[in-house]
């Protein structure tokens, strides 16, 4: 199983589905860069050199370095820009169209495997999917603001193998003029960064952005600066320059600056305010991500394909779930309403308490917020994916098809005992990918996960979810959004068509935003 690509020759092998009695091809471990280490951390991606002789591509590659939560540091490699080709078939009568997979993990977990999202039910439906470990945390998106420290490495990796994909894809049988950009979570805020950014332009024709986008205030980093301060403070660094912070940290082992992430992560989001923005996130850099996010959607200056997106219907349960080792923390919310009102709200202090117990007034009356945990988690919900979710899509909509979704199934798959009602953040991931762990499915779970895998396929194939009538999708079409009418396709047990979700907190919001904004 030999693919001769740009670089040189590969070597592939045959998987078997083990859902479905079907083999798929596999190409893992790919480069798509040189490796960033050395004098190449905090660099934007090299393109990689020639290789001769065969390269093996049957083993799955290391994760790039992050917190230890999921893989040891065996595990992990600064050497890590890989990316992985699974294909139905690498002869193909017509060529396949693609989906490129972006992992979420708030920009500083995560990785591509095959292992961890087995594509196995979205390759069963001929696509070809490729999924791309990038740089995450200190490694991806350290930036003083400057040319030097210019960050969003994390990013220009994503756009490095698209590129690649562009000129390789053909190869495998893909069609290099339909790809689909897909991704949850923070992956899904750097789908819609890829949307706006100039770098991007011409890579990809269409996107899934699950739970996340670029409005969301998580997903961007407005005061660089302060977070590169704080590292130079963990390593007891002194600089005058940028040039000399980031010559003393390419001096410092990598797993020295993961626990200097880890540490300045915790003080910064865990333990501050987390809604209002991460350490290390993507950043306004001239050239790659534009400073006028709102803007640029709101007057069309983005790359204006077909868009598929949509959120969870209790987004928050996780989130808030950890306020149970902090019971205290949500006492601050009592003490002080102002932490729920928004930074991206132009306000001075005066009005900054009343705005805060405007938003504490809608979710908890006269109720404690610390008493309230299930009101805490709506406002989690709403605040930081819902109401983004439809703004985004009420803007996006006046230039290019849009077809949104909320997700309430709430299957035995992901969770065993539902202790709070709805849809989980990263809940849909179970039914679109085979994820480790799962557990044994029901009927109706299976029935949706073929749902799920049929719409987000059809929109790759054909830049719409429901093409033509289809018994599994009940014959619906599911129509796309108007920017004065919101439509949106509730999947649940059933699917059902609606309009304007969310209405009345929708309408709070937009007030507020109106007003104060």
């Amino acid at each position: 199983l030999i693919v001769e690509t740009t670089n040189g020759k590969i070597k592939g092998s045959k998987m078997k589905m083990s859902d479905i009695d079907k083999e798929f091809y596999a190409f893992q471990s790919i480069p798509y860069a040189e490796p960033p280490i050395g004098k190449l951390r905090f660099q934007n991606p090299q393109s990689k050199s020639n290789w001769t002789g065969v390269l093996d591509a049957t083993s799955p590659p290391k994760a790039c370095y992050q917190p230890i939560i999921y893989f040891t540091f065996s595990e992990m490699s600064e050497d890590c820009l890989f990316l992985n080709v699974l294909t139905p078939t690498l002869t193909p009568s017509t060529l396949l169209p693609v989906i490129f997979w972006i992992y979420g993990g708030f920009f500083i977990y995560g990785d591509g495997k095959i292992e961890d999202y087995d594509p196995e039910f979205l390759v069963d439906e001929d696509v070809i999917m490729i999924t791309i470990n990038y740089r995450l945390g200190i490694f991806g998106y350290l930036s003083t603001g400057d040319h030097t420290l210019s960050g969003n490495y994390g990013i220009k990796d994503q756009i490095m193998a698209l590129k690649w994909v562009q000129e390789n894809i053909v190869k495998f049988g893909g069609d290099p003029r339909r790809i689909t950009i897909m991704g949850q979570s923070a992956g899904a805020a750097n789908v819609a960064l890829l949307l706006q950014s100039p770098m991007a332009q011409g890579l990809f024709s269409a996107a899934i952005m699950d739970s996340g986008n670029s409005l969301n205030l998580w997903s961007r980093n407005e005061d660089p600066d302060k977070f590169a301060k704080s590292i130079a403070n963990f390593f007891k660094i002194a600089y005058n320059t940028s040039h000399q912070l980031k010559t003393k940290l390419q001096e410092i082992n990598s797993i020295q600056l993961v626990l200097g992430t880890t540490f300045v992560y915790l003080e910064n989001a865990a333990l501050s305010n987390p809604v209002n923005g991460l350490p290390f996130a993507p950043t306004v850099e001239p050239g790659v991500i534009d400073k006028m996010n709102y803007e640029n959607l709101k007057s069309g200056k983005f790359n204006k394909v077909p868009v598929l997106t949509g959120f969870n219907s209790n987004e928050g349960i996780a989130f808030v779930d950890v306020f149970d080792y902090f019971p205290a923390y949500l006492m601050l919310y009592d003490i002080s309403p102002s932490r729920f009102v928004p930074t991206d709200l132009n306000i001075n202090k005066t009005l900054l308490h009343k705005v805060g117990k405007m938003i504490k007034q809608f979710y908890f009356g006269s109720k404690s917020v610390a008493a309230s945990k299930e009101k805490f988690t709506e406002f989690v919900t709403d605040h930081e994916f819902v109401i983004p979710a439809i703004e985004f899509v009420r803007l996006v909509s006046n230039y290019t098809d849009t077809y949104f979704y909320e997700f309430s199934y709430e299957g035995q798959i992901p969770v065993e005992n539902r202790e709070v009602p709805g849809v989980d953040h990263g809940e849909e991931l179970y039914y679109i990918f085979k994820i480790p762990n799962s557990r044994p499915a029901s009927d109706d779970d299976l029935i949706t996960r073929k749902r799920l895998v049929r719409l987000w396929t059809n929109f790759a194939k054909y830049h719409n979810p429901t093409p033509d009538a289809d018994p599994l999708l009940q014959n619906i079409t599911w129509k796309s959004v108007e920017p004065t009418r919101i439509n949106y396709l509730n999947i649940n047990k059933t699917l059902h068509l609606h309009k304007n979700p969310h209405e009345k907190s929708d309408k709070f919001w937009k007030n507020i935003y109106d007003t104060y904004g």
